[in-house]
């Protein structure tokens, strides 16, 4: 039997790529040294990690939260082509909006207790990553 890994631990692997793999045999004694293969993948886009904080600020009267989301590699932090965030929110049941920047914007007299939902997305990058969302209220 064998076993297999990357020859540089640190790859990244993207579709219709290839990488060098060493094999390396469980029982030696009749074998010395690793077996190095160059090999095709099958990559599946990766689901960024998503995370999203809100700053509710001065809890007396207010016209605007903060909400700051946070995408990353699941598999590898450090990669950083993970796609924007976009956030969304929705008062009540009113029409969804954009926010802008990290400012969502709260009306003057919105009734204590009045749902807010809260949206963040990131778009799909064909190959890379595919399309992500979380949502608080």
């Amino acid at each position: 039997m064998e076993n297999g890994a990357f020859k540089d631990p640190d790859s990244v692997l993207y579709p219709d790529t290839s990488c060098a793999v060493v094999f390396t045999r469980r029982i030696r004694k009749n074998y010395t040294g690793a077996t190095e293969k160059e090999v095709s993948v099958t990559v599946s886009a990766a689901k960024p990690d998503l995370t999203m904080e809100l700053d509710r600020g001065d809890a007396g009267c207010r016209k605007a939260d903060n909400c700051f989301g946070k995408s990353e590699n699941a598999f590898s932090p450090a990669l950083e082509d993970v796609p924007e965030i976009r956030i969304s929110y929705q008062i009540g049941d009113g029409a969804e909006q954009t926010a802008s920047g990290n400012e969502i914007q709260i009306p003057i007299g919105t009734a204590v207790g009045t749902i807010i939902t809260i949206t963040a997305k990131t778009a799909a990058v064909y190959g890379r990553y595919i399309e992500t969302s979380e949502t608080k209220r």
